[in-house]
């Protein structure tokens, strides 16, 4: 049979077709020579994504076996094709489907039965009745899904490894001795299923789970490489889709990977396709028929100028016309033939750069379409066209990105989009390349490659759209020439041209000493954007290892960041030398040296300088007279700023160089543990830090250098970097004093979940305090909408990672705790709320009305006063009263008051002195009256004291409340003799004052009422101070 270029289908081949035609259009890489080596090889599974030729290598494999005598299961097709199993999964099936165990006992059951029905051996009666003639293994595995998982089980136990298994292992002594399988189309298996667990199609039938789309690939490959071990006379071929393979587990990939065929093409092998096609292609259907450029005699052209990109003298940029057709594949040979067929249906005669680019734009969005519907779980072309809103544009900045993670976070609940859909290859962004890293290049990953489990797009400036997507960006865009870049031509590993800016970009850097702050976040970040030297005086005892090497190795986890090290001990060319490096080579440098005029010259070259410590100011004054530089910035990076410092700092700043500009950073990152060795003169710091990535923000300004990305935000308005700074004191800063507050009081041992209620409340009264008083404009800068309750929630869920954080920072620090809190301090540098303030927020908690005691913990634990407008105040209760009087209590405490209790019914002897003492000190006393209290020993000699005091100044005291009816049923008579005289004089003295009836109350079962009567009836009619 003669094989047509740009229509090899593999349906399309049979048994009895012959191979010798298609290798005219095959491209064999080496691990295809391997897999269709006529020689025993042990290559038995195909791993790829869709679209590079699993099917047609299988079936060239299958006829190769047929023509060396095996028998071959499919008997009557070259490859069993897994149809569709269009089959009802009940739920609890789904998730047993879901695991490799499931699915192992499946695929065995089901390939020994297929293996003994096409060898004519006898099943077990049970297993015969239930698959009856079914012998294709689509057959017979759709069957046995049928049953339900259970019923599987049930009969894999009973047959599997009694009857089933030594059909399988005995069939040599049938007389077969060669036998091959070849199974196709798993992936596509559950296509009518594919979705999200859980989830319903219009057929009510359960859709498939990634997961069981995966078990469903992985588990084949396991069972077949178990089934050959056993029995050599056995061969068994599979395709799977490689992002099915890549969720194997290390161990076992590693052994099932060397019987794999992994199946990728490079862009020449994808080009050497296309140019087979063509050679293949009549003479009547090329433009050229005599030219010996192949593509130019199939398209008549060799460049094709894009619309819109133009050079730097302003004209068009022209790329090579394979260049332009393969950007807009994925890069499979699938594609790439489809390419050519669509190019072949154009007339010769009507083939030029118009009708082509149409060609295989229209081309290239039907592979964007046919890639959508490949993807599991199901791509949202929904969630995708909001991304396109959003971005606009077919490249955009990382500040777009994060402004698209926001929003699709917040609002679809889809975390890490961009990550996602890098992940599928539709995402590409720009990279350093090169030996020096001087050359920006594009990348997207391959499609198909991707890994199921979360796998984050690096933190990158620029970002690119896949051209595949362009037709649906033009239907949602509506303006074409509106999102294209007018400076790049999107495509795999093409050179990446920076737009114009603005930026007087800053080149040196010169950052003071290492301390913990600058290893953790600091150093990592500038030595990736910036020529950076560090100067360390060599009487800091800490770094005394640098004056025995030449080279300082830093490792924050997993990244690697060197430096030469400059020592005033080397010989003048040496260091001479190292400078020079530093300059021209731009290579990071430690300056290890107290030398004034080496240091003089560094920071003379340096555009900025940072510094973690107010100290450093000292260092400055050195040097100030002697630079040259009068455009310096100087970076002031804390964790928190204190006022009175901070503004000490900026006027010796301007002493030094008036036009020396201050600007503030704001960092946050734990360093948890760090390690220094020295060996063959390099010094090695190994830091452990927090898997928090950290935080650094800093104003935007005309000549910024590092890039916001996750880490580093840039406000570009004073309002908004000042509301950062208030975020960080509060809820970083004022939670990492408020734990180590509770730390040191014992009430943390185990970690935040010890108090995490309270730390919850401390947390939203800080928040409540950041929130207050911003006005719309900012709360949209920073978090891109002003909607006050969504951002309390964001802001509690970044309190919830923080103490997390700490957490891992205390259990390195083995319960270190330093020195004590102080909290008026705290207070004075508004780590802390005043005192005011934590009144007002507090009663924002919902803790408030449902957990006042909670409440009332947290005031003690920050020490907030009673306010002095309210008259301090004594309870008179009984002890049996105590719920309803505590929480009485806690109202009026969390309201200003102060309170005081006794809680003794029958005292004796120095107690009653200090009960005394209580209702004489306080200016007024809360008498609750109950059946308890109106009994008591001690309640009446409170009573007795409250007359007595009322009687020598004449000022009203007493506020009585009655919780039950008691009082005003109680007779004279009633009370014994002993006590009458006494307990009814004090009776008399209540009735004679305003008893208010708060009687509903005393279960407390509407605390919200509760509390807004005592403050109406209790706190703003007796208890204001004239």
């Amino acid at each position: 049979m003669k094989y047509s270029p740009w229509f090899v289908d593999a349906d399309r081949i049979q048994i009895g077709y012959s191979t010798t035609g298609i290798e005219s259009f095959l491209t064999r890489t080496n691990s295809i020579n391997k897999f269709l080596s006529p020689q025993e090889t042990n290559k038995y599974f195909l791993v790829g994504p869709k679209g590079l030729g699993k099917t047609l290598l299988l079936k060239l494999k299958s006829l190769q076996l047929r023509e060396k005598s095996y028998k071959v299961i499919p008997e009557s097709t070259l490859c069993e094709k897994i149809n569709d199993i269009v089959t009802k999964f009940s739920y609890e099936s789904i998730h047993d489907l879901e695991t490799e165990r499931m699915w192992k006992i499946i695929w065995e059951i089901s390939l020994c039965c297929c293996i003994a029905r096409n060898c004519n051996v006898s099943l077990p009666e049970e297993i015969s009745r239930i698959i009856g003639l079914a012998k294709s293994l689509s057959s017979i595995l759709k069957i046995f899904l049928s049953l339900g998982t259970k019923n599987i089980e049930k009969l894999y136990n009973k047959f599997n490894d009694t009857q089933l298994r030594p059909i399988v292992d005995n069939l040599h002594e049938r007389g077969v001795s060669q036998l091959a399988l070849f199974i196709d189309n798993i992936d596509e298996g559950f296509s009518s299923h594919v979705g999200e667990a859980g989830k319903t199609n219009s057929e009510n039938t359960y859709l498939v789970s990634a997961e069981l789309w995966i078990a469903a690939q992985i588990a084949i490959l396991g069972i077949s490489k178990r089934l050959m071990q056993a029995n050599p006379h056995l061969k068994i071929y599979v395709s799977i889709r490689s992002e099915a393979f890549n969720q194997i587990v290390a161990q076992e990939k590693k052994q099932i990977g060397d019987l794999c065929t992994f199946l990728e093409y490079s862009k020449e092998q994808i080009k050497d396709i296309f140019l087979k096609n063509i050679r293949e292609t009549d003479s009547d259907n090329l433009v050229f028929p005599s030219e010996k450029d192949a593509i130019k005699s199939f398209l008549g052209f060799t460049g094709m100028p894009h619309r819109f990109v133009r050079d730097e003298k302003g004209e068009k940029v022209v790329e090579d016309v394979f260049d332009f057709i393969y950007r807009h594949t994925f890069g499979r040979p699938r594609e790439i033939v489809a390419m050519g067929e669509r190019i072949s249906n154009i007339s010769p005669n009507e083939r030029n750069m118009e009708t082509i680019h149409n060609a295989i734009n229209n081309e290239s969005s039907e592979l964007f379409k046919q890639l959508t519907l490949e993807i599991i779980p199901s791509f949202d072309i929904d969630i995708f066209r909001k991304f396109i809103n959003i971005i606009s544009k077919n490249i955009f900045s990382r500040r777009t990105a994060e402004i698209a993670y926001k929003y699709f976070a917040e609002n679809e609940k889809f975390k890490h989009i961009c990550s996602y859909y890098w992940n599928l290859g539709i995402l590409g962004i720009v990279k350093q390349n090169g030996a020096d890293n001087s050359r920006l290049i594009q990348a997207f990953r391959p499609v198909g490659q991707y890994s199921l489990a979360k796998d984050y797009v690096p933190e990158y400036k620029s970002f690119l759209m896949h051209p595949a997507t362009y037709s649906l960006m033009e239907e949602v865009l509506y303006d074409r020439a509106n999102f294209f870049s007018l400076e790049n031509i999107v495509g795999y590993d093409n050179i990446f041209i920076e737009a114009r800016s603005n930026y007087n970009r800053i080149r040196y850097h010169l950052h003071l000493g290492m301390g913990r702050d600058s290893l953790s976040i600091l150093v990592p970040t500038l030595h990736n954007h910036k020529i950076l030297g560090i100067v360390i005086n060599p009487s800091n005892n800490i770094w005394n290892e640098l004056s025995l090497v030449e080279y300082f190795e830093l490792r924050v986890d997993e990244d690697v960041f060197k430096f030469r090290v400059y020592r005033d001990e080397f010989e003048a060319y040496r260091r001479d030398q190292i400078f020079r490096e530093w300059i021209d080579d731009k290579q990071a440098t430690i300056f290890f040296t107290g030398n004034k005029e080496l240091i003089n010259n560094i920071a003379s070259n340096a555009s900025a300088i940072t510094t973690t410590d107010y100290e450093d100011i000292k260092f400055l004054e050195t040097i100030g007279s002697s630079v040259d530089n009068n455009n310096k910035i100087i970076y002031l990076c804390k964790r928190t700023f204190d006022t009175a410092r901070e503004l000490d700092f900026k006027n010796k700043l301007f002493l030094i160089h008036p036009s020396w500009k201050l600007r503030k950073v704001l960092i946050d990152r734990y360093t948890l543990s760090s390690k220094k060795s020295v060996k063959n003169q390099n010094l090695l710091c190994e830091i452990e830090v927090e898997e928090y990535p950290g935080k650094q923000v800093s104003l935007y300004h005309d000549q910024l250098s590092v890039i916001p990305n996750g880490i580093v935000r840039r406000p570009k308005s004073k309002e908004e970097f000042d509301f950062y700074e208030r975020e960080f004191r509060l809820l970083r800063e004022g939670i990492y004093q408020y734990y180590k507050l509770l730390r040191q009081k014992g009430l943390i041992r185990q970690g935040s979940q010890d108090c995490l209620p309270r730390l919850r409340l401390f947390a939203s009264i800080q928040i409540e305090g950041l929130l207050s008083g911003q006005n719309r404009q900012v709360l949209n800068e920073v978090f891109g909408r002003d909607d006050r309750p969504s951002i309390r929630k964001e802001l509690m869920n970044e309190c919830l990672i923080h103490f997390k954080r700490l957490d891992a920072l205390e259990q390195s620090r083995l319960g270190n705790n330093g020195q004590s809190v102080n909290i008026s301090e705290l207070k004075r540098t508004m780590v802390l709320l005043s005192n005011v303030g934590i009144y007002d927020f507090v009663k924002l908690s919902r803790d408030y009305i449902e957990a006042p005691s909670l409440c009332v913990d947290v005031l003690k634990d920050l020490q907030v006063y009673p306010i002095k407008k309210y008259f301090s105040t004594f309870i008179s209760y009984s002890f049996r009263d105590t719920q309803f009087a505590s929480t009485l209590a806690n109202y009026l405490i969390l309201n200003g008051v102060k309170v005081e209790m006794f809680e003794i019914d029958d005292p004796k002897g120095k107690l009653l002195g200090i009960m005394s003492e209580y209702v004489k000190k306080n200016e007024k006393m809360i008498f609750l009256s109950s059946r308890n209290s109106l009994i008591s020993s001690a309640c009446h000699f409170e009573l007795k004291t409250c007359r007595e005091k009322i009687s020598k100044n004449w000022k009203e005291m007493l506020i009585p409340i009655r919780i039950d009816d008691y009082i005003l049923e109680i007779q004279e008579y009633d009370i014994p003799s002993d006590k009458r005289s006494l307990f009814w004089e004090n009776i008399i003295f209540i009735k004679e004052n305003n008893v208010h009836d708060f009687s509903k109350h005393s279960a407390l079962t509407d605390k919200k009422l509760f509390e807004a009567e005592i403050l109406e009836k209790i706190l703003n009619k007796y208890l204001k101070a004239k």
